[in-house]
């Protein structure tokens, strides 16, 4: 097979998408994780409360989320 040059740059385009798509998933999941642990304890919690928190962690970077996910399971060594 004769790698052309369009042909080399749709896969560094296709594995570059394919690298965002799993930092997003990743991303998402944590924010799931921070939502959970922020109002599961409460037991008057409702979907309504949901959104806001999320709102509150999408427009954090993903190192200050790392940071929290750290401080809320207690994990040392950080």
């Amino acid at each position: 097979m004769v790698w052309t040059t369009r042909i080399i740059v749709s896969v560094r385009y296709a594995n570059f998408g394919l690298a965002v798509y799993h930092a997003q998933v990743l991303e998402l999941g944590v924010v799931n994780l921070l939502t959970l642990t922020k109002i599961f304890p409460d037991p008057a919690a409702t979907g309504e409360m949901f959104e806001p928190v999320m709102e509150q962690y999408f427009a954090q970077v993903f190192g200050r989320l790392v940071n929290e996910v750290v401080s809320c399971l207690n994990v040392r060594g950080h």
